[in-house]
Formats: C-alpha cells, structure tokens, sequence
C-alpha cells in the first residue's frame, strides 16, 4: 500500500470523474436540439440515463404525446450518432419543473405552437350572426354549427379521411391527427 501526498490528492480530487453514462447523456443533451429540432427543444429535455433509457422531461403533457408519437424516430436518429445505443425513450412532464432548466429553456407553452390549433381569425360568413349566449339550446348549437363551418370553410383537407384539418397537422403529419394516430398504431 503507497501513500500519496495531500498534493497528489487534491490534484486528483480536482479532476471530475464522470460515469460513462453522464458522458452519454451529455452528448445527449448537446444532440437533442440537433434530432428533435430547436422548437421541440425548448419544451422538452434529457434528464436521465439509466440502463440505455433516456428519460426526457417536457413543458407539459401534450409535448410528451407529441414526441411519443416520435419515438422510434428519434431513437433511430440519436442510435445512429451515439457508440452505445439507447432502448428506448420515456417522456413525462413529472420532472420538468423538478428539474434545473437550461438559461434558454422556455416552460411557457403557447396554445397557438400546437399544430391542431385552427386559425381563429376566421370570422362567420356576412348574415351568420353568431347566437347570444341566451338563446335556447337548439339555436345555441346551430350558432356553434355555424361558427364550425365558418372555422373550417377553405381549410386544407386531409387525404386520408377528407376532413377539413388545420394546416399544421398536415404540415407536421401529411394527414389530420386522428389519421396520425391511426397510423402510428398500425406501425406498432
């Protein structure tokens, strides 16, 4: 047994020893932006490596469906830029706020980011006044038909169910989301 200088101890105590798994996730954290692209970027992050699965936290619920729907995707791309590859992805909005942020990281979620929000700017075709919120329920729910159809009126369609969808869903998809859905759950 060989004794070693305080010296020599807190030298080598300055030095950082880092798991080989925080090494990997730190590429992780320097990747992600790159695979998920800058806006999923700011909603969601690496938070964990354990047993080559990647625990991701995101602002909130809907980002982690969202990028479940991109799982095998994106295990596919981050697989093929790291030398030991992931099993897989877990997404969760449970640590976001648990967890230290990034300086750039941004938890407020916009609404109008989603890509199924409709284009609310619409307004109803002249003579479909919209009902005063006093009217019977029949006239009420022909109000809300109205405010629909003016909604949707000249909205893209999607080639799968021909149903009016909004522009992001086809933009993000090729198809309406509930088609997305479908889609993916075929693929499984």
């Amino acid at each position: 047994m060989s004794f070693e200088s305080l010296h020599q101890i807190l030298r080598s105590a300055s030095r950082p020893v880092v798991a080989p798994e925080q090494e990997q996730l730190e590429q992780l954290l320097a990747l992600w932006p790159d695979v998920v692209g800058q806006k999923a970027a700011r909603f969601s992050r690496p938070t964990r490596l354990s047993q080559s699965i990647l625990q991701v936290a995101t602002a909130n619920a809907v980002w982690a469906q969202h990028l479940t729907f991109q799982r095998r995707q994106l295990l596919k791309r981050l697989n093929s830029q790291l030398e030991e590859p992931l099993k897989d992805i877990r997404l969760s909005p449970r640590r976001w706020h648990q967890e230290a942020q990034t300086p750039d990281a941004n938890p407020e979620y916009q609404l109008s980011d989603h890509p199924s929000v409709w284009n609310d700017s619409a307004e109803p075709s002249p003579g479909r006044e919209t009902a005063p919120p006093s009217l019977s329920p029949q006239l009420a729910f022909e109000a809300l038909l109205q405010k629909l159809s003016a909604r949707t009126h000249g909205s893209p369609i999607c080639p799968v169910c021909h149903c009016p969808t909004p522009i992001g869903e086809l933009e993000r998809w090729s198809v309406c989301a509930v088609c997305a859905v479908s889609s993916f759950e075929l693929n499984r």
